[in-house]
């Protein structure tokens, strides 16, 4: 009988530690089921955007009816030929620079009204440097830029290039 008691308790014994395990597997699982709920954030506009990469480019006046790819180059065209028409040419030889190209480089910043602000300019006589950024100044408000569909501040980079006529002087054609 004692034999047969044993044999019992070892015939049970697997029986009793699969029990154990489906429960501890339960207890797992109901570890596992949990789940914390995350709200996402809506994604935000950039405050600046440049203009080689804006979605949908400021709109000059006149341009609106456009479609997108042409009011970006309208907007380009307008500007050039808004700085051809005010910029004073003849400053650039009443400075005494050197004969030859000149560029004086103008960034400013179309805000999310579509006024003009932030401008900056760097070039080779600070007298063109402020020619530039009056000349800049004068541009109307224009339909803000886009991006994501809300209105942003568009960064723009102007290169204004110019010719300075030398002097000519009567030489020989030794040089001298």
């Amino acid at each position: 009988m004692k034999k047969t008691a044993l044999l019992l308790l070892f015939a049970l014994s697997p029986v009793v530690f699969f029990a154990q395990e489906e429960t501890k597997t339960e207890e797992e699982v109901i570890e596992v089921v949990e789940v914390e709920v995350v709200e996402l954030e809506e994604k935000e506009a950039p405050k600046d955007i440049p203009f080689a990469i804006i979605e949908d480019a400021p709109v000059f006046p006149g341009c609106e009816k456009l479609d997108k790819h042409l009011r970006k180059m309208c907007l380009q065209n307008q500007i050039k030929k808004h700085v051809s028409t005010h910029f004073n040419v003849a400053l650039a030889n009443e400075l005494g620079l050197d004969a030859g190209k000149k560029r004086v480089y103008v960034i400013f910043k179309i805000d999310k009204e579509g006024n003009i602000v932030d401008l900056k300019a760097r070039g080779p006589h600070q007298r063109l440097e402020m020619e530039s950024l009056r000349v800049i100044k004068l541009l109307p408000q224009m339909i803000p830029g886009k991006h994501l569909g809300k209105p942003v501040g568009v960064k723009y980079t102007l290169p204004i290039t110019f010719l300075v006529e030398g002097k000519t002087e009567n030489k020989d054609p030794n040089g001298n």
